[in-house]
């Protein structure tokens, strides 16, 4: 009987629903390759093709490889800017940036999370609802405040605007609210203080919380293009987004050294594209525990 049963069981037909099931699940993950690849293939072309001539990047019908491999296109990127310069700024806007809003914001969430004071709930929702505002609104005010306090062509002028991170405190509050009271309530009992509780017990347990707010403000503050434009009018304080966009529309530029461009493209997004590598884990961890509560 057992045998038998044990037969039926290894020959059974599988049902409609379990059918529809397997199948969703294959088409499920066929569009998930599929849109992975869709969004690499311009990313592989721009490595390959920093490689070639221009010639070559111009061929009709295109060609992935090249025909000849360049690499003194990496070479001539440092020749014809101060790319260096360019990284060493991005560099230490970044880590400004992301230091300053990951202190503020994890400061701003952990009131609005924990500490009871008047008008507390309608405070951040005033604050969350500027999330609306268009970043262009506040341009001109932002850059006359930077203006009258004499941070025009500085790191401070580029990094202090970009530390508020109204996203990043929405984040983190939700983060901390999942955290169980019992936790501070015995910390409170032993003796310590609210300053010490958020900094030797709430931090650390927020750390993916943490690295998802650092990773997308350091993601944001690399890529801005329009403030630095504004605020540095030096060549010597330009980020790399601004001084590939001012090099790139120079007169026959992109024309004659579209290779060398491609190679700045690549050099400048490598950073980004190893660091989320490497915390991707963190980074959709956070985003998932930030919405249990």
């Amino acid at each position: 009987m057992t045998a038998e049963r044990i037969a039926n069981a290894q020959y059974r037909l599988p049902t409609l629903a379990e059918v529809r099931h397997q199948l969703f699940t294959v088409i499920k993950y066929a569009l998930v390759v599929a849109g992975g690849i869709g969004t690499a293939l311009p990313f592989i072309w721009m490595v390959l093709s920093s490689f070639k001539t221009n010639a070559d990047i111009g061929r009709i019908p295109m060609h992935w490889f090249p025909t000849e491999w360049i690499p003194q296109n990496y070479a001539k990127v440092f020749e014809i800017m101060p790319f260096a310069r360019f990284y060493l700024n991005s560099i230490i806007v970044g880590v400004l940036t992301t230091l300053g809003a990951l202190l503020i914001c994890s400061m701003a969430a952990y009131a609005f999370a924990r500490i009871r004071f008047i008008g507390r709930d309608i405070m951040f929702m005033l604050i969350l609802a500027t999330i609306m505002i268009p970043w262009w609104v506040t341009l001109i005010p932002a850059y006359l405040v930077i203006r009258q306090l004499g941070w025009l062509n500085t790191y401070q002028g580029l990094a202090v605007p970009g530390m508020l991170n109204i996203m990043g405190i929405f984040l983190l509050r939700q983060f901390f609210r999942t955290i169980p009271p019992d936790i501070e309530d015995a910390a409170f009992v032993d003796g310590a203080s609210r300053l010490q509780i958020y900094a030797r017990i709430v931090l650390p347990m927020a750390k993916p919380a943490l690295l998802t707010v650092g990773l997308m403000t350091l993601m944001g503050s690399w890529n801005s293009l329009v403030w630095p434009l504004v605020i540095s009018q030096h060549e010597s304080m330009r980020t790399l987004p601004l001084g590939l966009a001012v090099l790139a529309n120079l007169a026959g530029w992109v024309r004659h050294e579209t290779g060398a461009l491609l190679a700045a493209t690549f050099l400048s997004i490598l950073p980004i594209v190893v660091i989320y590598m490497f915390l991707q884990q963190y980074f959709i961890r956070g985003l998932a525990l930030s919405g249990l509560k």
